[in-house]
């Protein structure tokens, strides 16, 4: 929404922006629910890896285009692979509790989101991610303890078959002339 703040947002617009950067962590399963889904978030790539917001910046995991009514906010790290009703949830759970708690929105990032390793980073696995999502009081408040443990439980069990159930075709690669 535009408005006559900094950068012609408005003030709801930065309370909504300032709770995606606080929570994305949390949600960061629901961002990228797969094993798989960490491959992709590689320093100085396109995929946004940081929770750091700029004006038409392609770097940022939170990127602002557009223009008057136009105006919006792109969400750069969730995967195709997300649950599309779950992230939604996720995210406007992130962006309300933004608005109700009135967080001050940092400035826009300008440069290369990389080069600002201080911003929130996404998880670098699914184990990192679900800790932060099963430890998550917001989470426990948006969706409910019962949802939340649910959801832990969904995603623990992923891990578990890939940890322990999967063997691979690198480690055939790798090991099968080695050991």
């Amino acid at each position: 929404m535009s408005g006559p703040g900094p950068e012609g947002l408005s003030d709801l617009f930065r309370h909504f922006t300032a709770g995606q950067i606080t929570h994305g962590r949390e949600l960061a399963v629901l961002l990228a629910p797969n094993v798989n889904s960490y491959k992709r978030f590689q320093h100085q790539q396109f995929a946004g890896v940081s929770f750091a917001w700029g004006m038409d910046n392609r770097t940022c995991g939170l990127r602002v285009v557009g223009h008057g009514p136009s105006l919006r906010l792109e969400h750069r790290i969730a995967g195709a692979d997300a649950n599309p009703y779950l992230l939604l949830a996720g995210l406007a759970a992130a962006g309300l509790a933004g608005i109700e708690a009135k967080l001050a929105c940092p400035a826009p990032l300008q440069g290369n989101a990389a080069d600002h390793p201080e911003d929130p980073q996404m998880p670098r696995t699914l184990n990192e991610a679900l800790g932060g999502f099963r430890e998550s009081d917001f989470i426990r408040t948006a969706f409910g303890g019962s949802v939340r443990e649910h959801l832990s439980n969904f995603f623990q069990q992923e891990l578990d078959a890939f940890n322990h159930e999967t063997v691979t075709d690198w480690e055939l690669i790798r090991y099968f002339e080695r050991v």
